[in-house]
Formats: structure tokens, sequence, C-alpha cells
């Protein structure tokens, strides 16, 4: 298994954006299938946020 590149980006201001760019077996998949079978987005593939840099 290869690790992931780029798949965490972080700028100055303490912005970031994360996503599952890399081996499916280490991220997952930008789907996933819920308890009733339906295939759903994963909400962890990717997310953004800010951290307060005061």
């Amino acid at each position: 298994m290869s690790a992931p590149t780029d798949w965490i980006n972080v700028k100055a201001d303490g912005c970031f954006t994360a996503d599952g760019d890399g081996p499916a077996d280490l991220n997952g998949s930008p789907t996933v299938v819920d308890v009733d079978g339906t295939s759903v987005i994963n909400p962890l593939w990717a997310f953004d946020g800010c951290f307060s840099l005061s």
C-alpha cells in the first residue's frame, strides 16, 4: 500500500481542506452503503474547516 499524497491542504489563515484521494483500502470510497442497502455520500470522504489563530 502506498501512502496518500496531498490529502490535506492547510493555508496560512488556519483553514484546511482534507479529501480521501488515496488508496481505497485506507480512505474508503466517496460513497458508502447504509443499513438499508442504499448508497449514500461518505461524510468523511472530504471536509474542510478553519482553526482560530487568535
